[in-house]
């Protein structure tokens, strides 16, 4: 019987707990079609890593996530809400043929500031405006949300990759600003305070800055609260985290000045510039550096930081575009030919609609925003003769002969505090009789400790499809190989030959080991501008997982020793639940520096490792190589049973590892994008109107798959993205020869509500109508209207 309970034992033990399938897949051709073109931008030598991974990934996020459901349409109060305040920033800067003005706004120019140098009043004022936009519910789920909401899908390609990313977003800069004015009277002169990110740039660490804190935007690690914040701030992607300097710099002088410095905008946009001079590229690396909803596009705007950051963005653009007209350029018609890298160019055209109201993409290039609505202060600045940058929140640092300003730190700003405090106090005593009595000093106020670099925890959102719950995600188990870094100087211990020290090498240094140097010799890999880590023992090595058939981003580090000469380390990640349906995910690693590690997988039956893409694809089948929480997929690697008091690791289930080894070569997958045949649509319908704010997506390869149409039972065509076409892919082929037709031909998308197709200089692409809106066949439009997508089995896209 002893046997018996041994093996019952077993059994329960095995059913305690979930494993899952996890097998190494492909990327999408799309995203390799993305690292190709980046690859003609720039190199790892020249450009961390992180960045252009992250940059390639989000642009394939924005093209290709195709979510289809009844949560997309927008409540009526919310397409009043944003019809209200686009049609205020029509009235005030309308374009037909040249700017003209249709309401002169009231009252002098508006005054945006650094939010540093914003008085304690204006920076009350404009808090208490945002938590009022955040609790008016008169449009659901409140003024706030609502209006962050137009940050999503409908925005992804029309307002992302290319160079209508100004002026869609100097417009939504202005509805934001009209719906904070309108909170009511003591809120009519709000603007929104920029923030210069250079003043985080130039500290020794960044991190601590008293921006990011409860003085102002708010903690920066974890649950964010303080400041504009309140006593919190939920979201409908969960409670607002931020995890500050775990990936992305602040802007750097630097890169400002590789804006600035140009006079024509086909120069810091679109096809023909070059990266480090690409404005939208720079703004990425704030979005990861304040990590949390801010690192996704879906849910960025829901950080008031956000604002803020959007709004620096717009400064550096009109100082561009002064300079381009010291120059001799017309800024309200210089526009590129080629006005997108990666994205849809039929977007992004001058004459596309820009997505509010009746405005056109050009109009975002008007003068009247900045002539005539609003304008901004300088940036605080300081000199060797006035080191005084204006605020308590700013220091001048003084170095030879320059000085610059820079953010204090919250301790920084208490000790000036208690300072001023002992200024006034004397300063009050001097016209009484004297007094051998000390002044008081009030006591220090208490600094919250922070976490060192590498005892930080890590918060995520959990938000999968717009919901944010742990049950949602499953873990699996992460190796991390790393390499003693380039930069690591010395560990400090050496060796000892015949009672002397030899200092050429530590006893871990792989130079004093040639069998071991010959395998573990670095390049040097770009990273970013503040890494210093110098001969810091231990370090962090970031995993990400992000979703390609679902809307979900999962982050996590591991502790990493960069002492030694080869080390590695565990880490579990989160990926999307497969239990209704498989998993698709793209996972990938960076160190603190920028730097990139590559991805490894094991090949079946063996414990041999081998280079793959990072994506994998996990299914319910067994065996099932996945935890449904964290303590299931630890005991998935460590067997606890055969020796309760030394647990044996198991490697079976480590299917993926990355190798941290600090080189150059290019490695992501990269295949050079397909010419697109010529293919106007079929059901042919002549064009009589402008379709007003669409998302286009190019259709794929039309050869990719004749179907059987289940509503008319004749063959038909997809083109992908949920749309079918009923006439079959060999007769549109046949049709594309004549693409004198195409500007004058769309159709309808057979089993979509608000896609259809049209016609773009003899390529054929699919379009969705803005949120809460619906395809009309009759009028060609995109009319008010919802969609029931109740019954559909369109989803996201499958595994």
């Amino acid at each position: 019987m002893a046997w018996f309970f041994s093996l019952l034992l077993i059994m329960i033990s095995l059913v305690s707990y979930v494993r899952a399938t996890v097998e190494p897949t492909d990327v999408p051709d799309e995203l390799t079609w993305n690292f190709h073109v980046a690859q003609k931008k720039t190199s790892m030598s020249n450009t961390p890593a992180s960045a252009i991974q992250a940059w390639c990934t989000n642009v394939y996020k924005w093209q290709y996530d195709s979510i289809v459901h009844g949560g997309r349409n927008a409540s009526t109060g919310t397409r009043q809400l944003v019809n209200y305040l686009s049609d205020q920033v029509h009235l005030s800067v309308h374009r037909s043929g040249h700017v003209k003005r249709q309401a002169a706004p009231s009252g002098p120019k508006r005054r945006r500031k650094e939010i540093r140098m914003l008085s304690e009043k204006e920076l009350d004022l404009y808090f208490r405006a945002v938590r009022a936009a955040k609790a008016n519910t008169t449009t659901t789920p409140n003024v706030y949300e609502a209006l962050a909401e137009f940050h999503t899908g409908i925005t992804s390609i029309s307002a992302h990759g290319g160079c209508n990313f100004f002026g869609w977003h100097r417009v939504y800069l202005l509805m934001y600003e009209n719906m904070l004015r309108d909170q009511g009277p003591e809120f009519a002169e709000v603007t929104i305070p920029y923030w210069d990110s250079r003043l985080e740039a130039r500290m020794d660490q960044p991190t601590s800055t008293v921006l990011f804190t409860d003085r102002l935007l708010g903690t920066g690690s974890g649950e964010a609260t303080g400041g504009i914040l309140g006593s919190g701030w939920s979201t409908s992607a969960g409670p607002l985290v931020r995890n500050i300097g775990t990936d992305g710099p602040p802007m750097t002088d630097e890169a400002i000045v590789n804006v600035t410095r140009m006079t024509r905008m086909r120069e810091i946009c679109g096809a023909d510039s070059a990266i480090e001079s690409d404005l939208e590229f720079h703004h990425n690396g704030i979005h990861r550096w304040v990590d949390g909803q801010m690192a996704m596009l879906q849910t960025s705007a829901l950080d008031p930081a956000f604002w803020s950051h959007h709004t620096f963005i717009d400064f550096v653009w009109e100082a561009f575009r002064m300079n381009s007209q010291r120059n001799g350029v017309n800024t309200e018609t210089d526009y590129p030919e080629n006005p997108t890298t990666m994205g849809a160019a039929e977007l992004h055209a001058p004459d596309a609609a820009l997505g509010f109201a009746e405005m056109t993409v050009i109009d975002g290039l008007s003068n009247t925003f900045t002539t005539e609505i609003y304008e901004y202060d300088p940036p605080p600045t300081c000199s060797v003769q006035n080191p005084d940058c204006g605020s308590k929140y700013l220091k001048c640092v003084v170095f030879r002969d320059n000085a610059h300003c820079v953010s204090s730190t919250l301790a920084e700003v208490v000790q000036w505090e208690i300072d001023q405090t002992r200024l006034t106090t004397v300063a009050s005593t001097l016209p009484t009789r004297p007094s051998t009595a000390s002044p008081s000093i009030c006591s220090t106020p208490t600094v919250p400790a922070l976490y060192s670099e590498h005892d930080k925890p890590y918060q995520n959102h959990y938000c999968l499809n717009g919901k944010s719950d742990i049950r949602q995600w499953v873990y699996i188990p992460v190796k991390v190989i790393y390499r003693r870094p380039p930069e690591y100087q010395s560990y400090g211990s050496y060796p000892i030959y015949n009672g002397k020290s030899s200092r050429t090498n530590d006893i871990y240094s792989p130079g004093a080991y040639t069998q071991v140097h010959q395998y573990l010799k670095n390049g040097q890999p770009a990273k970013y501008d503040k890494c210093a880590e110098g001969d810091k023992r231990i370090s962090s090595v970031y995993i990400k997982s992000i979703g390609l058939n679902y809307d979900g981003i999962y982050k996590e580090y591991a502790i990493v020793d960069r002492r030694i000469a080869i080390t590695e380390s565990t880490a579990y990640i989160a990926v999307k639940n497969p239990a209704m349906e498989s998993t698709l995910a793209l996972i990938q690693a960076t160190d603190s520096c920028g730097r990139v590690c590559r991805p490894v997988c094991k090949k079946p039956k063996s414990n041999i490792y081998r280079p793959c893409s990072g994506a994998v694809r996990l299914t319910s089948a067994f065996p099932r190589r996945y935890g449904t929480d964290f303590g299931n997929a630890v005991m998935d690697i460590w067997d606890f049973i055969s020796d309760k008091t030394c647990p044996q690791f198991n490697t079976e289930n480590v299917v993926i590892a990355f190798n941290c080894d600090f080189q150059t070569d290019w490695f992501w997958p990269t295949k050079q994008p397909p010419v697109q045949q010529s293919v106007p649509p079929g059901h042919v319908i002549y064009k009589r109107g402008k379709v007003p704010g669409p998302v286009t997506r190019q259709a794929p390869h039309v050869e990719a798959g004749p179907i059987h149409n289940k509503v008319t039972g004749v063959p038909g065509c997809d083109l992908g993205y949920g749309c079918l076409v009923s006439k079959p892919c060999a007769v549109l082929s046949q049709e594309g020869k004549d693409t004198g037709l195409c500007s004058t031909l769309q159709y309808e998308c057979m089993n979509s509500c608000h896609m259809y197709a049209k016609c773009w200089y003899g390529k054929l692409y699919v379009q969705q109508c803005n949120r809460g809106m619906r395809y009309d066949p009759s009028s060609l439009k995109c009319v008010p209207g919802m969609c029931d997508y109740s019954h559909s089995s369109k989803g996201l896209p499958r595994a």
